[in-house]
């Protein structure tokens, strides 16, 4: 399992290594990230919270943005960029962080169910799936990149409570959430298909996981 992990990690950095390269390439969404996130850190340290409407953009006449627009990747951001990184380099960490731990989590997540050789060529072919590296390195979608990581988390906490264990009811309750508040799209299209699983895959914890469900939904509600 730790020689998977390692070379888990070490696919992924390979795959990741422009974002270790100084400044930042362009992408269709990435120059606009930086620049909401900047009007979000902003907007957060003068006391707003939840940040929803920022009063820079849109000409200074103020844009409610976060009303719409995925708010956890950029509270996320919020640690690097408190730990002295700029707006830049923050959004970079966690793009990295997150993609890193998709893979790892995918891995985990089908060790559940699968020997560890066929857990690991799951985890490289989510990390190296051609969309993925759309989302990276041409539309930079960040919240995309973020909610990557909360799907994999989803699947192995639904077969964690399959085989009994009971800790990851909560658990599964905030990855769900999770994913909503990284990415409302990728939750729209994901969250049913995860749900459908779990009910046909478990016999004994169908309403207990349908609450963890609505637990993750009621934990996003403010967006």
């Amino acid at each position: 399992m730790k020689k998977h992990i390692v070379l888990i990690i070490v696919l992924s950095l390979l795959a990741l290594w422009p974002f270790f390269k100084k400044g930042y390439f362009e992408t269709h969404d990435g120059d606009w990230i930086i620049i909401r996130f900047s009007a979000f850190h902003q907007t957060l340290a003068a006391g707003q919270i939840p940040v929803r409407f920022v009063d820079r953009l849109n000409n200074n006449f103020g844009y409610p943005v976060f009303n719409f627009l995925y708010p956890l990747p950029f509270y996320l951001a919020e640690v690097p960029k408190l730990l002295g990184f700029n707006f830049e380099e923050s959004i970079k960490l966690i793009t990295v962080v997150a993609t890193l731990g998709s893979a790892i989590a995918m891995y985990w997540a089908l060790s559940q169910k699968f020997k560890k050789e066929a857990s690991f060529a799951g985890a490289v072919i989510y990390l190296f799936a051609p969309y993925r590296f759309v989302d990276l390195y041409v539309r930079g979608s960040f919240g995309e990149n973020v909610a990557f990581l909360f799907i994999p988390l989803i699947l192995g906490s639904i077969l964690k409570i399959i085989k009994g264990n009971k800790l990851f009811l909560p658990m599964l309750s905030f990855f769900v959430a999770g994913l909503i508040l990284s990415h409302n799209i990728i939750a729209i299209l994901f969250l049913p298909v995860l749900f459908l699983f779990a009910q046909i895959v478990t016999r004994k914890e169908k309403l207990e996981i349908l609450k963890a469900f609505l637990g993750g939904l009621a934990m996003s509600l403010f967006f």
